[in-house]
């Protein structure tokens, strides 16, 4: 398995986040529920904060998903979702944030975190009108 190298160059300044949205997701209907992945190893980016600060704005629900859960020893991984939930803590109780949930694509913990927080969204959240007909 070869290692893969990033480029360590920054991402041109984007406009903004509605400028590549559109495009990018193709959807025709509202988004129900977001999903805004950032490294739990690391603090959220310039980029992370200006998405969620596009999909308060917008008031899109999302849910800020803490990847690479697995790197971080228990104590730690606690300490950081406490502390996402300090620094986030107006978005959770009265902004568009459901949840904070650690993930990790190689162990799959938090899958059923996730899946729960999707499925209870969609429950919750009122039909479209393609599927109202």
């Amino acid at each position: 398995m070869s290692s893969t190298k990033y480029s360590s160059k920054a991402m041109p300044p984007v406009k903004t986040m509605a400028s590549i949205l559109p495009s990018s997701t193709g959807a025709s209907e509202p988004i129900s529920l977001a999903m805004q992945l950032i490294d739990s190893r690391q603090e959220p980016t310039p980029l992370d904060l200006m998405m969620m600060d596009w999909l308060e704005y917008y008031e899109v629900p999302y849910v800020l998903v803490l990847t690479k859960a697995d790197k971080l020893p228990f104590s730690k991984l606690g300490k950081t979702i406490e502390g996402y939930k300090e620094r986030f803590q107006s978005q959770l109780t009265e902004g568009s944030c459901h949840g904070i949930v650690p993930f990790s694509i190689v162990s799959g913990d938090g899958k059923q975190d996730l899946l729960k927080v999707v499925l209870d969204h969609l429950k919750s959240a009122p039909l479209s009108k393609k599927e109202a007909v």
